[in-house]
């Protein structure tokens, strides 16, 4: 993979990544992703990582917006939680409609119905959503598998559900 050092050697200055975690990043498939996508989506999704995405507040202070209000709301100064949380409807049923697309992406990979129901919850409450409960879990789950998702849930709870959907798991 050609600039694989420089490429590290960013991720990990960036992010404050340690060696053995950045070794545990299958960077060929991450490379082959991120290729398979248009260009306009893999902008979004590094803007996104980076913590760059263009809201009117920040364009605004950055001279290139005259307001930094919401387009949608107009209510209040459009930041980064804002995008997650307006209230105006199209928004909400933008945000309603990501989170479905993404969860079912996940059932056709057969992910566990447990799983789906903790990531909606989680979800919901970072999309100022209502939780409508679509992966009801209706079976006991396994000790095993129980320990290791409320382990996961912990862990990321500590870094942040918003920060989940940005690819830090």
């Amino acid at each position: 993979m050609i600039g694989y050092h420089s490429l590290a050697k960013y991720i990990s200055d960036k992010h404050n990544i340690c060696d053995a975690k950045l070794q545990k990043v299958h960077m060929i498939a991450l490379s082959k992703y991120l290729s398979s996508l248009k260009l306009f989506q893999r902008a979004s999704i590094v803007k996104m990582i980076h913590g760059w995405i263009p809201t009117y507040g920040m364009l605004c202070r950055q001279g290139r917006e005259s307001s930094p209000l919401c387009s949608r709301c107009s209510s209040t100064v459009e930041t980064w939680d804002h995008v997650f949380s307006c209230p105006d409807s199209q928004a909400t049923t933008s945000r309603r409609e990501a989170l479905s697309t993404f969860l079912s992406s996940l059932v056709k990979m057969g992910t566990p119905f447990y799983i789906l129901s903790t990531f909606e919850y989680k979800l919901s409450l970072v999309f100022a959503l209502p939780f409508c409960n679509d992966f009801p879990v209706s079976f006991p789950i396994p000790s095993s598998k129980k320990l290791c998702l409320m382990d996961a849930i912990r862990h990321q709870n500590l870094l942040g559900w918003d920060r989940f959907i940005c690819g830090y798991t």
